[in-house]
Order: structure tokens, then sequence, then C-alpha cells
């Protein structure tokens, strides 16, 4: 009885540090004070996960429900999304198993050496996933802090992501098709298409081209599972640890108020160079100089707009 008198009063400590640190966050507060409760937030939640195997799964504490912010959203898998999702790993596949064939060739004609081969591979995937975590991050920058729901073609998106800083927790609610989806679109065709003139391309254009548009299909599963507080299994935290996927907590910096930076979700590779070279911020006052459009960092933080015109003065 003790014992659960004690899980019941950790419960209700992380749901009301988790809602404090939301409150903090969408108020504007300094951003290591926020990301300090999160990590109290996270922790405490974490501990009500250790519950005594004798607790029936009814009396587990579960976090605050899902919001679905987008009209027409939804959290589950439908068929399309399966088909989708399933076309595009087939077109990887088969982009993989040529671009495999090709090297494998090389190697047999002794046109390269197995050392050479190996070392172009590796150039090809490191570039590939590098180039794959800057578009993520750049396109990542544009829905958040440009357009709204009206916006032609990608307000849907748009939408989806500035919500998502309201309610970050859903997305963990989400199923993987119905989270993949929407990026295959857009990648299903080109992916066709590499695969078609397989033939004629280098098995190094073939390894770059299959990575990135891969890598662009997984960033939402990889971006979900940063907001998770325990990894689906031991793979995906491996990887989270050597920083082959964006990792909680570098995700988690970039959500805190204004969220003006660490907009990459594959990896986390280029925020550090995007970030400290303020990419975004001249960016910003490029956009602004041509059209008058002030990004929602500016609006929720008028110390982002000053650094941001220091940072352009010697470039606009």
């Amino acid at each position: 009885m003790i014992l659960n008198f004690v899980n019941h009063g950790i419960s209700l400590k992380s749901l009301s540090l988790q809602r404090h640190a939301f409150l903090c966050t969408s108020n504007g507060m300094n951003r290591r004070q926020s990301v300090n409760i999160s990590r109290v937030s996270s922790i405490s939640m974490m501990v009500q996960t250790v519950e005594p195997s004798t607790n029936s799964t009814k009396n587990k504490k579960k976090g605050p429900p899902p919001k679905i912010h987008t009209q027409g959203d939804s959290l589950h898998d439908e068929p399309h999304h399966v088909a989708l999702c399933i076309a595009v790993f087939l077109c990887f596949s088969v982009n993989s198993i040529q671009a495999g064939l090709q090297a494998a060739s090389c190697v047999s004609i002794h046109e390269l050496s197995l050392i050479s081969v190996a070392l172009q591979v590796s150039a090809s995937v490191l570039s590939s996933l590098f180039l794959a975590d800057f578009g993520t991050a750049v396109y990542h920058w544009a829905v958040d802090n440009y357009g709204d729901r009206n916006t032609p073609l990608v307000g849907y998106q748009i939408d989806a992501f500035q919500g998502h800083h309201t309610s970050p927790w859903t997305i963990t609610e989400r199923g993987t098709f119905n989270n993949l989806h929407r990026a295959c679109v857009p990648v299903l065709l080109p992916f066709m298409m590499i695969c078609t003139i397989g033939s004629e391309l280098n098995f190094n254009v073939k390894l770059f081209l299959g990575v990135f548009l891969s890598s662009i299909v997984m960033c939402q599963e990889i971006h979900k599972w940063a907001h998770m507080i325990q990894s689906p299994n031991g793979i995906v935290e491996k990887l989270q640890k050597w920083n082959l996927l964006v990792s909680r907590k570098e995700h988690g910096l970039h959500h805190s108020s204004p969220y003006e930076g660490h907009y990459g979700i594959v990896n986390g590779w280029s925020n550090w160079m995007l970030d400290q070279s303020g990419f975004f911020r001249i960016l910003e006052v490029f956009f602004y100089k041509m059209n008058g459009a002030q990004p929602n960092s500016w609006k929720l933080d008028n110390d982002v707009r000053i650094d941001a015109f220091k940072r352009s003065k010697s470039i606009l």
C-alpha cells in the first residue's frame, strides 16, 4: 500500500512538472530554465515507469492524452499509408541491390580495389546523411516560422509542425505508416526513376540518392523516437547514443521557446554548423527585407530579431 502511494505521488508530480515545462516554454521562459525543467520532468516520468510487477496495467498512470491539432488529421494507420510505405521500401531495396551489384562488379573485374569501394561507399552514405539532415533542418525552419494552415500546398504540414510545439507528445501516439506516408508522396516518383535508369548511374550516385531519399522518408519516425521517454528498441537507443539518429537530448534543445535552432531531425549533424554560423538568422533578415515577413521566432523573442540583424549586418 505504501509503495502504491509513493508511485501515485511520483506520477502526479511527473504530470505537474511536464505541464509546468510546457507552460514555461510557451510563455518564453529562458532556454536553460525551460530545458532543465523538461529534463526533470523526463526523469520523473522515467521513474514513474519503473513500477512493481504486482501492479496491474489498469493502475499505471499515463501522460497527457494526444491532441489532434490539424483538422482532418488522425493518428491511425490506413491501408493507403501502408501501400505508399511499401512502395518506397521496394524502391529502396531495388536501388540498394543495383548499387551493390555494380560495386561488386567493379571489384571483380579489378576496376576498383575493395578498399577503394569501401571508402567511396562510406563517403557517399555519410555525405548523404549529412545533406538529408541539412534538408530537414531547412524545411523544419521554414514551416515552423512562416505561413499557416491556409498556405497553398504545404499549409497542412505548416499547421502540423507549428501545432507540434503545443503538444509534442502527440507524435509518439502516431502509427508508423501514418507518420511516414506524407514524406513518401514526393519521394516515390524520384525513387522509381532512379531504379528505372539504374544501369546508367554510378553505384556511388545510386547509394547517395537512395540514402538521402530514405532519410527524408524516415525523418518523421526518427523525430518520433526522439520524443519517446524510452527508445522503441535497443538498436534505436544505440544509434541515438552514437549520434547516428537525432537523440532526445539534441532534439529537446529545439523544444523551448522561441524554437529558433536545432532544426535537424535525421541525426542532428548539421545543427551545430547552422546554429553557430547564424545561417537561419541571416536568411530571416534576407526574407524580411525582401517581403517584410517576420518569422515566428522573432515574434516570440525580440532577442532573436536583434541577433539576426547583428549577424547579417556584415553580409547583407
